[in-house]
């Protein structure tokens, strides 16, 4: 989780995605994570 937030904080950083993208693809990928967590 905190490899991918900082992979996005980069990317919006480095103007690559905007924050509202980059705030979207945290949340999806934060929630295909925590699912698969929740399935172990």
């Amino acid at each position: 989780m905190i490899k991918l937030l900082k992979d996005t904080s980069d990317q919006i950083l480095f103007n690559k995605i905007t924050p509202e993208q980059g705030a979207a693809k945290f949340r999806k990928e934060a929630d295909e994570i925590l699912k698969r967590n929740q399935a172990k």
